[in-house]
This record gives structure tokens, C-alpha cells and sequence, in this order.
């Protein structure tokens, strides 16, 4: 097995400017980090994490909660997300632990815990049940991403979920559409809402009355969403209404909206314009492909751990607070 020593002696350096490496310590030129780089890949060369852990008192890993559990649609995004924030570590000499929660109470509370006792150096955390008392009790700097969590001071990166829903309801309106219909959640996370409220103020400005009947959300217990059998029995519900359009605020209702589109004999566009939150890969699978909001869900996480990092580096610095811009993917389901 290599040690320290041999990557000194290929690379042709000391002992401690492999170590400098390492631990991503400045003031190593480019050039020598290079060497290093190479002739610890070309050893194979494995650190001694758990010894450099004692010695420095770094455990050199970083904690991540997403809720991967709670519904395809989090499985979709927060895969994205957690690829982001594993780019931009990798080349920081951190190494991240990866937690997916669902939204079974105390879960949440638990893997907090389980983290803290590791050590971590860090936290990204996208809340789902949790209150800002637990976090408070966490002794390491913390970036909330995706969703807000009232009353805890903390970096933060956002979509901005107003302004895209906003702007895609009122591109519908331009279109002629006037039955738009609102599918999904709308109340339990502040992402949520701010896209109820980017809807509701399309119409306002639109001089569209809101209508509550066309408005169908999952019951509030369930934090999953619903997916896809709670979109087809909601646009089932709308078509009643004679919507003539359907925001689905969730990607995997929007196959339910599909699914009962087609089974009804509803031609999309012409009898339902159809637009969904998130741009997944399958949305320009379908016929017609989908018109979506395309989140930048690896940005977001890569923004994430660059943020994680700068507070390690600089704790004493104001919070800072990241919203990236959604872009309105237009194609034929409206």
C-alpha cells in the first residue's frame, strides 16, 4: 500500500507539500498541485482520513438531508441537486455523507443527529418536517436549499418559484387561455406557496377571477405529493369544470393529468393546454412534448457547497442568500 512518503518521492516534493494537497491548503502553485494530483492517482494512494481526523481535528466530510423519499418528483430533483454539491466538493478535499429522508416524523430529527455525531464539518439541508430549534442545536455551519425554514438565520439558495410561475401562467393567458387550472401542493413548503401566489397573481393582473374550485392540492398530511393517481383524479375533477388549461405544480401528476386527458378523448393542446413545474428528461418524450419550468437543480446544489465552503472558510460572515433563475421551456402541450 502507498504511503505519503512514495507520492513525495514521485512527484519529487516534500512529505508536507503532499500533505498541504491533501488538506487543499493555499499557497500550493498549480503546478505542484498537478504532480501531486497525478502521482497519487497513479498509487492509488488512499489518505489516512481517520488519523488526519484526530490530528486536525477535521473530519474533512460534509452532511447532505435531502428528501429523496418523500415522492418521485424529490427523487428526480434532489438526485440532481446531490450530483451538484458532489462536483463541487470532490475538488476540496471533502467527501459528502448523503442522507434521504422521508416524511415519517422524528426520521428527519434522527439523521440530523446521526450526522452531528459523525463529525460533519458542514451541513445542505432541504427541510421537510423538521423546525429551526433542531437545527439551532447543530454545532457546524448549515445552507438551506430549495425550500425556506421560518426563523433560522442561514445561507440559503432558492428558485426563484414566484417569478417563473408567474411568468408561465401569464404566457398561458397570452395564449388565450382563461379555465387555468392549479394542480398540485400549495401550503406546505414555502417553495410551494410562492408558486400558488405566482399563479394567483397571473390572473389578478390578467383581470381573471381566482377560482377555488379549480384549484386541486393533495390533503395537507400528504407531503409526497400524491403523484401521479392524485393528478389524473384532479384533472379529472377540473375537466368538470371545464378548465381549459392545467398547471401541475409536480412533475409526476402531470403524467396522471395525461393519463386521464387521454382516456377522456381531451386532445392536448386544442382541448387542454397542459404546462408542468420541472423539466425532467421524459417531458419531450411525450405527445405532444411537454412545455415545463426547467429548474437549474445542479446549479442550485453546486451553489450550495460553494456557499458551505465560503462559511467554513469566513463563519463570521453575513448570511447569504442565492436565488437562480428558472427558464420557461415552451413546446407543444401548449
Amino acid at each position: 500500500m502507498a504511503t505519503m512518503k512514495d507520492v513525495a518521492a514521485k512527484a519529487g516534493v516534500s512529505v508536507f507539500t503532499v500533505s498541504s494537497v491533501i488538506n487543499n491548503y493555499p499557497r500550493i502553485s498549480p503546478s505542484t498541485r498537478d504532480k501531486v494530483l497525478k502521482a497519487i492517482e497513479s498509487l492509488s494512494y488512499v489518505p489516512n482520513t481517520v488519523a488526519r481526523s484526530l490530528r486536525t481535528r477535521r473530519s474533512g466530510t460534509i452532511g447532505v438531508i435531502v428528501p429523496f423519499f418523500t415522492s418521485a418528483n424529490s427523487r428526480a430533483f434532489f438526485g440532481s441537486v446531490s450530483e451538484g454539491i458532489h462536483d463541487a466538493l470532490r475538488g476540496h478535499g471533502y467527501h459528502l455523507i448523503l442522507s434521504g429522508i422521508s416524511h415519517v416524523p422524528g426520521e428527519e430529527h434522527r439523521e440530523l443527529e446521526n450526522l452531528v455525531r459523525k463529525g460533519i464539518e458542514g451541513l445542505i439541508y432541504a427541510p421537510v418536517n423538521c423546525r429551526n430549534t433542531v437545527l439551532e442545536s447543530v454545532n457546524c455551519p448549515v445552507v438551506v436549499i430549495d425550500r425556506g425554514l421560518s426563523g433560522f438565520k442561514s445561507d440559503r439558495v432558492f428558485n426563484n418559484n414566484f417569478e417563473s410561475s408567474f411568468a408561465a401562467v401569464d404566457f398561458l393567458i397570452s395564449k388565450g387561455r382563461r379555465r387555468i387550472a392549479y394542480i398540485g401542493r400549495r401550503s406546505v413548503f414555502s417553495n410551494h406557496r410562492e408558486r400558488f401566489e405566482g399563479y394567483k397573481k397571473a390572473l389578478r393582473i390578467n383581470s381573471i377571477p381566482f377560482d377555488e374550485r379549480l384549484v386541486k392540492s393533495p390533503p395537507r398530511a400528504d407531503i409526497g405529493g400524491g403523484g401521479v393517481a392524485f393528478g389524473y383524479s384532479a384533472c379529472d375533477a377540473v375537466l368538470s369544470l371545464h378548465a381549459d388549461t392545467v398547471f401541475c405544480n409536480e412533475s409526476f401528476g402531470t403524467i396522471g393529468v395525461l393519463k386521464c386527458a387521454r382516456e377522456r378523448g381531451v386532445h392536448i393542446p386544442d382541448d387542454l393546454a397542459l404546462i408542468t413545474y420541472d423539466d425532467l428528461e421524459w417531458c419531450e418524450l411525450f405527445d405532444p412534448p411537454l412545455t415545463a419550468i426547467r429548474q437549474p437543480s445542479y446549479e442550485m446544489g453546486r451553489l450550495a457547497a460553494e456557499l458551505l465552503l465560503e462559511r467554513i472558510a469566513n463563519p463570521e460572515a453575513p448570511p447569504r442568500k442565492i436565488i437562480v433563475k428558472s427558464t420557461l421551456i415552451v413546446r407543444e402541450s401548449t
